[in-house]
């Protein structure tokens, strides 16, 4: 209190509220009324924060104005959670926007690779036009990392899940960084000496770490700076606002596995940080793709959290928690075995997706491997198709996302005209995240868009021998 006697109450303004505000206040309260607004003050330590505010006059037997009486109400952590609340119903719209692209675009791809690979089995020998067809192939394998992106920034983004030794991944990926960042910038590391787990996907978190080191690189620029990347635990308790203010999802309490990448460098304003995960946003020259916006889904996806500290001229700070895994878990095997040949022997093959090119390309496939294809474009179609001529069809090859009903309805209905049958789901999504939403009953195999011919084919040639098996 000692620090306030003698100044006038305006050395708490924060800057941020306009003029105009302050003038309509005291028109009101010089003028004998009460004013009630929010406003946004510094503490005597210079933190800011937000105050419910009420002014009165108080006024003498003349009728002056005399003193003011004020009734102030901290409501920091309400103007938190609302701002938590807008900035989650903008992520959840811009994230279902980017989930129907990546919908989209991986049915374009799926039917650029599908053709492309059969045009390519169907070449002579040592043709001039192998090379470019595989240029393209190529191409399209690596547009499909962007609907990557677009899933990340949706949440839906994790793809393999296993056992990651975050220190490990940490230190490797910094000393691939070590050639691409600034030469002015120097990378420390001050890693935690005892093991840390988590689970995850290792080709999005590495896409986390390298994306945070890149962005400390830029912000340091010229300039000589250091990049300070270290590891540690790091206990969330119940209705911590630090870690899920900007992934808008409340973290489980818990331990969690904390990566702290710090720089020198120029720092962000307010404004700036307000907008880093909106996609497409960028101080740079030109756009870096979805960039935070799909670091922000990978951790949102992972069930981790994020919090920055930045100040103009002193540099940033991202701290990202993610799930901290106590024990290893031994890691499954799995065995490569070679393509096998796929003889249809003229099966009748049943194929459930509203995309025509995705439809044309899978009747090219199916067709080319001595299978007799029965096409549908919608699920109400394919469940009259299959109730039509179930004991002919032996494998059905089900299309997640489809309008009016969903692969997931499909299949439920499918089942229920018969039990035991062949079903293939196909999604631009992962496996872990389109089964967990079956029941007990689930389809036998899943593959992901976009994927190539021949990988679906060993697919359905694995589940009509195992079929065979039973029989």
């Amino acid at each position: 209190m000692e620090e306030a006697q003698g100044k006038n109450s305006r050395f708490l303004k924060s800057g941020e509220t306009p003029p105009e505000e302050y003038k309509r206040m005291w028109n009101l309260i010089v003028s004998g009324k009460e004013w009630r607004g929010e406003l946004r003050n510094k503490k005597k330590d210079g933190e800011l924060h937000w105050e419910m505010i009420s002014i009165s006059p108080v006024t003498n037997a003349n009728g002056v104005n005399t003193n003011f009486v004020a009734v102030k109400e901290d409501i920091t952590s309400r103007k938190l959670a609302e701002e938590a609340s807008r900035h989650a119903q903008k992520l959840e719209t811009i994230g279902t926007l980017a989930g129907g692209i990546a919908h989209d675009f991986n049915n374009l791809l799926n039917a650029i690779i599908g053709q492309s690979s059969l045009a390519l089995g169907r070449l002579p020998m040592e043709s001039a036009a192998e090379v470019n067809i595989l240029k393209a192939i190529k191409a399209a394998e690596r547009a499909a990392d962007l609907t990557r992106q677009l899933l990340a920034y949706s949440g839906k983004g994790k793809f393999i899940i296993e056992e990651i030794d975050f220190n490990r991944m940490v230190e490797e990926n910094g000393q691939l960084l070590n050639v691409s960042i600034s030469k002015s910038a120097q990378l420390q590391y001050d890693l935690d000496p005892s093991p840390l787990y988590i689970h995850g996907d290792v080709g999005q978190i590495q896409q986390v770490i390298m994306n945070l080191i890149i962005n400390a690189s830029e912000a340091i620029g010229a300039y000589p700076g250091i990049i300070t990347v270290s590891t540690g635990h790091i206990e969330i308790v119940e209705d911590d606002m630090e870690y899920s203010m900007h992934s808008t999802t409340p973290l489980e309490p818990g331990k969690y596995a904390l990566l702290q990448v710090a720089d020198t460098g120029h720092g962000m304003t307010s404004k700036t940080l307000s907008r880093i995960f909106d996609p497409f946003f960028t101080t740079k020259f030109t756009g870096r793709g979805l960039g935070l916006a799909a670091v922000l889904g990978i951790i949102r996806g992972h069930g981790g959290g994020v919090r920055i500290d930045s100040e103009v001229g002193k540099g940033t700070t991202f701290r990202i928690v993610f799930p901290l895994r106590e024990a290893a878990m031994a890691a499954d095997k799995i065995e490569l075995k070679e393509k096998r040949v796929v003889d249809g022997k003229g099966q009748t093959v049943l194929v459930i997706d509203d995309e025509p090119s995705v439809l044309e390309m899978l009747q090219d496939v199916f067709s080319d491997a001595n299978f007799k294809v029965i096409e549908a474009s919608n699920p109400g179609e394919g469940i009259d198709l299959y109730r039509q001529y179930q004991q002919e069809i032996v494998l059905i090859i089900l299309d997640y996302s489809m309008p009016g009903m969903d692969g997931k309805a499909a299949f439920e209905e499918i089942v229920k005209i018969k039990k035991e049958v062949n079903i293939v789901l196909c999604s631009g999504y992962t496996e872990e995240e389109m089964q967990s939403g079956f029941g007990d009953i689930r389809p036998q195999a899943f593959t992901q868009k976009p994927y190539r011919p021949s990988d679906l084919l060993e697919k359905a040639a694995g589940l009509l021998s195992a079929q065979r098996n039973k029989t």
